[in-house]
């Protein structure tokens, strides 16, 4: 069984500009990941962008214990919609369920707009709300962390929300016992910034074994 299994939600449909420079964030990254070709380490992106930025609306597959030693555009799956509560855990639930992508560990990425407590008690939102994006509200993103528990049969091991304001008190508290570490942005953010790409794909290449909490702490910058 491979170590860890990252799975990355990202969207960049909700504002003009911010989805292409999350687009190319994920591609920089996605081209360390190949450079260095991490072994033990299961990745799975899934990604919406606007139609004019030119991106490949689906989700992208690397698992070099299966072959898959590039990053692979797979397809899309049904409704997709990287700021609904549905097609995320839709997501989030084929890759777990998939044996290939079986691993000791689990880690969840979200990257888009974030507000924590703030936006919900505006509009009922809390992550990814823009035009024509309803979003995502805690109450909503907890039930989505239980489902993932419930396929994995663990609590996630790491929850790293690259997006603004998510480490209000609120999130972390509604997520309970789902996730084993919490890693946040108190501040407003450069979306698709807060995550230090590259020192990330270092630390799956040097320590394809690392503990959670290593791998929680030295991403915190």
């Amino acid at each position: 069984m491979d170590e860890w299994t990252i799975i990355y939600i990202g969207s960049g449909t909700t504002a003009d500009g911010m989805g292409q420079g999350i687009w190319e964030t994920l591609q920089k990254f996605m081209g360390k990941i190949e450079t260095l070709s991490p072994q033990k380490t299961n990745i799975a992106i899934g990604y919406e962008g606007i139609k004019n930025e030119a991106v490949n609306n689906g989700y992208y597959l690397y698992s070099p214990s299966k072959g898959m030693h590039n990053i692979r555009f797979k397809r899309t799956l049904g409704n997709w919609d990287m700021c609904d509560y549905e097609s995320i855990t839709n997501f989030i639930k084929h890759v777990i369920k998939d044996r290939n992508f079986n691993a000791k560990k689990y880690m969840i990425i979200f990257s888009c707009h974030g507000a924590g407590l703030t936006l919900e008690r505006r509009n009922g939102a809390a992550f990814c709300r823009g035009p024509k994006k309803r979003g995502v509200t805690v109450r909503e993103m907890r039930k989505m962390m239980h489902n993932a528990t419930q396929f994995s049969g663990q609590p996630i091991d790491v929850v790293l929300m690259d997006a603004c304001l998510m480490q209000a008190i609120s999130v972390p508290m509604a997520l309970g016992s789902t996730a084993r570490y919490y890693v946040a942005s108190q501040p407003t953010i450069d979306i698709g910034q807060a995550l230090d790409y590259e020192l990330f794909a270092d630390l799956l290449h040097k320590f394809p074994e690392i503990a959670p909490v290593d791998l929680a702490t030295n991403l915190v910058t």
